[in-house]
């Protein structure tokens, strides 16, 4: 079987409010498997959203990953980067 696309175990992440950690995501554990589709369903403000900006390394800068990892391809962790990217050469090419 090869390498998962996106595997993700544990993942827990909050926000701080106020001084306050609330809990967004719980000990989420996911597998993507290449040519697989996955739904994620869940309430409003159930974490679906934030967890997958996790995956993708977009949280605001008042989230907290607690605890889990989020492995690519097979690759490797994803590296943590909290908030959205640079304005450098990316804002220079957009019209």
């Amino acid at each position: 079987m090869p390498d998962p696309l996106i595997e993700i175990r544990n993942l827990t992440v909050s926000f701080a409010v106020g001084g306050v950690l609330l809990p967004a995501v719980k000990e989420l554990t996911l597998t993507l498997q290449p040519n697989e589709v996955v739904g994620l369903v869940g309430e409003s403000g159930s974490g679906k959203s934030t967890a997958l900006l996790a995956v993708m390394n977009y949280l605001p800068g008042n989230a907290v990953v607690e605890t889990g990892s989020i492995v690519h391809g097979g690759i490797g962790p994803a590296p943590r980067r909290i908030g959205p990217p640079s304005t450098g050469s990316a804002a220079a090419a957009s019209p």
